[in-house]
């Protein structure tokens, strides 16, 4: 059966912030950011998920600190925090300074309208969020490898 017509690629993501790392006793030194996205990764498989490796078609996000930062990273101008982006806890913060969200009750609201076009910046200039951002280079390579060895899901004619 030829499946470029009528199949899909069937892969899982798993997107946890490593600001929640904490919450898990996986939170460590940044920098790097890896050393707590690495930390994350493994409650994720053997606590959560109990598994000793992901399957092939499983794929995991750790953004550091948030998914934000990824975001934050394709808009200009650029941001211009003290440290290494992904260990910037203030990222959140930007967005509310730059009109872009709004805080209320302490937390900044991400509705839909509001970010859907910043998440669209965000995968325009993916290439420059990857070259900036280690873990989300990390996911990028981790899904090209999934999406080549990933089942297809065969779907109805």
């Amino acid at each position: 059966m030829d499946c470029r017509s009528n199949c899909n690629t069937v892969v899982l993501v798993i997107a946890v912030d490593c600001s929640m790392a904490h919450n898990v006793g996986a939170r460590r030194a940044c920098p790097p950011a890896k050393d707590t996205a690495d930390a994350l990764r493994k409650v994720l498989l053997q606590e959560w998920l109990g598994l000793p490796v992901l399957p092939s078609f499983v794929v995991v996000s750790t953004p550091a600190q948030m998914a934000d930062t990824w975001v934050l990273v394709a808009l200009d101008p650029p941001y211009s925090g003290v440290g290494p982006i992904e260990c910037d806890g203030r990222v959140e913060q930007e967005f509310v300074a730059r009109h872009l969200l709004r805080k209320k009750d302490g937390e900044v609201k991400k509705p839909e309208a509001r970010y859907r076009p910043l998440a669209a910046a965000m995968a325009r200039r993916l290439d420059h969020v990857c070259a900036s951002c280690a873990e989300a280079a990390r996911f990028l390579a981790d899904l090209k490898i999934a999406t080549a060895a990933a089942p297809a899901a065969h779907t109805a004619p």
